[in-house]
Formats: structure tokens, sequence, C-alpha cells
């Protein structure tokens, strides 16, 4: 991810990593009405390419209001240091509490950071399928009850893939030139609301095709014991995956699959179709669908719940030319 490089200034909250089992780490006792929170990234077990171990540091933005309000009047920038378990978030300045206690606080944070240092809700996003889209919860508190951690959920989904086949395979498919996929809603708005959950809809009718990053570039055999993973960030569309939703993929290799000992050109890409995800891609989980190309006629497709959320398996069929 791309960061910036920003002075630590006096607010510094603790940031409470999620990690499988979810610990939260309590903030230490504050000074007057400084306003100091801490928050955790919600993430699975294992190894989801967006996860609680950020390398980076994470560009953050909370939306803050003072008494009662409809929207957020203030929006602060903030940075989360880069590293696993409990890390400094630093704001360009110091926030506070109001000095009565009956005059509520109410915060949300959001991720990416807006390009406007003081947006309106619904915040517009365009996703490219490597953009993460991350929110908290919105929390109240005041000079006598500060914040408990915030949670940074994912608000996408995440499709990962890998490419495995026998040698003669590799032989008869060659390369992996791309993997894409298709008709993915791609310009979103985040409603942010003071007191309310912040919820990802579809901005618009336009939709387009979104590529695997990290995408494999060669088959490999099944005993490989670190195939390269390709991802992909989607918006969550109801029952995506399933027969009524069906996911569509296109997948372009050198080759047709069809004659090892003197393999075909591809010309034009598969297209591979997912419809059997139980219950469907949802919010905050990540589905790793294993391509097995093969040299008797089928492509098989096999698609398991990968981390961020554990979940249900499947599996599907593709025929080549």
């Amino acid at each position: 991810m791309k960061t910036n490089k920003y002075v630590v200034m006096s607010l510094l909250a603790a940031l409470s990593l999620a990690s499988c089992s979810n610990d939260e780490t309590e903030v230490a006792s504050q000074a007057a009405t400084d306003v100091r929170i801490s928050a955790g990234l919600a993430d699975a077990e294992t190894k989801a390419v967006i996860n609680s171990g950020y390398g980076e540091k994470l560009d953050v933005m909370f939306g803050f209001l003072e008494g009662n309000g409809s929207t957020f009047n203030r929006w602060y920038n903030g940075v989360r240091m880069a590293g696993e378990g409990n890390q400094f978030v630093s704001f360009d300045e110091t926030l506070k509490y109001n000095n009565y206690s009956s005059t509520k606080t109410t915060m949300t944070g959001i991720y990416p950071r807006p390009a406007v240092s003081n947006p309106n809700s619904p915040i517009a996003y365009t996703i490219d399928g490597d953009m993460d889209l991350m929110a908290t919860e919105s929390q109240t508190a005041d000079k006598d009850n500060p914040f408990k951690p915030f949670m940074f959920r994912h608000k996408l989904t995440q499709l990962q893939v890998k490419c495995v086949g026998s040698a003669d395979a590799i032989k008869a498919w060659g390369n992996i030139k791309s993997v894409k996929v298709l008709d993915q809603s791609v310009n979103l708005n985040l409603t942010v609301v003071p007191g309310v959950e912040p919820t990802v809809s579809v901005n618009g009718s336009s939709k387009g095709a979104l590529d695997f990053f990290n995408c494999p570039s060669k088959i490999v055999t099944a005993k490989e014991e670190n195939p390269q993973i390709g991802y992909c960030m989607i918006y969550p569309e109801e029952n995506l995956g399933m027969p009524a939703n069906p996911i569509e993929l296109e997948v372009l290799t050198d080759y047709d699959g069809t004659n090892p000992d003197s393999p075909r050109v591809l010309n034009t890409a598969k297209k591979i179709t997912v419809k059997n995800i139980a219950r469907g891609a949802r919010q905050g989980y990540a589905h790793l669908i294993t391509l097995i190309f093969t040299v008797d006629g089928e492509i098989t497709i096999e698609a398991d719940i990968a981390p961020w959320t554990p979940g249900s398996s499947t599996s599907t069929i593709i025929k080549p030319n």
C-alpha cells in the first residue's frame, strides 16, 4: 500500500490488531479531555493478501462530531504505524472531548483516506481490484467515558486464484497471461453517518473487468508448496457466486490445452463460470479458487474460503475448446 511519511503529533492511539481471536488491548488512562482512540483490523487466521500484519503505514481518516448532528462536521487524517500487534496511530493535531460530559463526541474511521480533506457522505470510491475498503463502527463517548477500541472491518470480498496442473498440462496450456473477473461494479459509495454502521453500495450502473493482482504467471504442479496466489477485491453483491448471480472469470493462456506435444495458440480468453459458492461470496470473506488445468478435456475449478474469514467450499468444471 502506498503511504506518506507523517510527523507523529501528541495524540497517539494504541492500535489493537484483530488476530484470529480478535483480542483487544484496553486504552490506558488519558489526560483530561484529550481524545485518544485505538483501532483493530478485522482479519482471519492465516495468509490473506490484505491482513492484520500490514507491513507499511496505513493512512486512515476519522470523522468527528461534537454534540448532536446527522453528519460529521470535521475529518482528521490519521496514520497507523507499520507492523503486527499493537501499533500507534498519530493524528495531525490533538483532538479534545468537550469539557462537559453531557456533550458527546462521535467518531468513525475509514480507509482508504479520501482525496478531499472534508468529505461528504456518501463518499465515492472507484475500486481497481487491488484496493481494500474498510470502515469502523460509529462510537459516541465523552471525557468521563472515553472511546473503546475501534475495529476496521473489510467492506469488500476478496477472490484469490492459484493455477495447478500435471506436467503435460503445463506444456499444453503454457504460461498464464491474465485472469480477470468480469462484469463487476467499480464505482461505489461509502455511507458514513454518526451513530450508524457504515455501509457500501453501488454508485451507478457502470461495470467493468477487474484484474487479479499478483496473478500466477505459470501453472505449477500440485506438489508446489508455495504456489503464487493472485487476488482481486470486489463488491459483495447479493448471492454472488451462486446460480442467481454467478461469477464470471476470464482466463488467457499461451495455448488451448488440447495437445502437449504440439500446443495450439489460444487466441480467445476462456470464460469460466463460478456459481456454487455456498451462501455466496460475502463481505469480509476471501474465496480461494483453484484452477486445475488438464489435458483430457477439462479444467476443474475448486473454490474454498480463504482468510479473511473461514467458510464453505465449492468446485466446478470448465471444458476447454
